[in-house]
């Protein structure tokens, strides 16, 4: 063997022997994740009105469902806006791809704005109408894992711009939050890299959820279940109300000059949302810290924030 190889297989060593070790339980089965070399620039959702149509699953449902209270807090005109939310249960893009080729219709429930509570129509039909604003959702199980991406991300972003009327539409990416930096660091950072790569590759902006949620983790926020209800779906209450606060942010901020900071919108519990594990009730006491997170997520969308409280 010469002296090039011998040294290639000793440096080599030598890395494998200091790279992190997974929390994970099946760390042998998880592919590497992307390195990022730079953060692309998210570009603001701009013009007189934001009509947003989400491809999404019961992650989108958790991030929208407060958001009308925001909205209605804020004071925007909701003539100009609104917020249809298309739901398939642990949905993936590939899924969305399926359900758009099959031509079987699915309900779209309008989360907050104008127009109908529900639209009923194949896919195909939805997208024809002149959204302003796509929101894409991938499903958390597998976010994690550029495979998952690989080939149904540049279809699914391809057919939506060919079936939306709307040439200057936005796409966005709604980041998940259900891997976290302690429990699951492999795939927390593969959340990050799998975004960043949905950007740099399509333009699309991200709506930085996952760093949200994980700004609030390290605060008294903290529900002691990673601010989720089941280790997957986020809490009732504050873990919602940082979603919500963050896709108002990036949707709604630049194109209404607001900010979601000192929305005086609080979410108390519901008989419901009281029965379930891990809810916190927003209040005047966390509301502003819930915003905060989602705010400084938003300004740095692919790191963690350490919040001063």
């Amino acid at each position: 063997m010469d002296k090039k190889m011998l040294l290639r297989k000793l440096l080599y060593v030598l890395v494998i022997g200091f790279l992190p070790f997974s929390c994970s339980s099946d760390d042998e089965d998880i592919e590497e994740p992307i390195a990022a070399i730079e953060y692309p620039e998210q570009k603001p959702i701009l013009g007189d009105s934001v009509r947003v149509v989400v491809l999404g699953n019961s992650f989108s449902v958790d991030a929208t469902a407060y958001l009308n209270d925001l909205v209605m807090a804020a004071g925007l005109d909701t003539t100009r806006m609104c917020v249809y939310n298309g739901c398939i249960n642990g949905g993936s893009f590939a899924d969305w791809i399926a359900l758009y080729q099959s031509e079987e219709k699915k309900t779209f429930t309008k989360m907050t704005g104008c127009g109908s509570a529900v639209i009923y129509e194949p896919v195909r039909d939805v997208l024809k109408r002149r959204w302003d604003v796509c929101v894409l959702v991938q499903s958390s199980a597998i976010s994690y894992t550029w495979d998952s991406f690989e080939g149904v991300a540049e279809q699914l972003v391809a057919l939506v711009r060919t079936e939306c009327p709307n040439k200057q539409l936005t796409l966005a990416y709604a980041m998940p939050w259900s891997h976290t930096v302690k429990s699951h660091p492999r795939e927390w950072k593969g959340n990050i890299d799998c975004a960043i790569k949905m950007s740099q590759l399509y333009g699309v902006r991200v709506i930085p959820v996952g760093t949200a949620v994980q700004n609030a983790r390290d605060t008294r926020l903290e529900n002691g279940m990673y601010l989720t209800r089941d280790n997957w779906h986020l809490c009732h209450g504050v873990g919602r109300y940082i979603a919500a606060c963050t896709w108002f942010q990036v949707l709604f901020g630049d194109a209404f000059h607001v900010s979601v900071l000192d929305n005086t919108a609080i979410h108390p519990l519901t008989e419901a949302e009281a029965g379930e594990t891990g809810s916190v009730a927003v209040d005047d006491t966390n509301r502003r810290l819930c915003q905060q997170c989602a705010c400084e997520a938003v300004k740095s969308p692919f790191a963690i924030s350490d919040l001063q409280e």
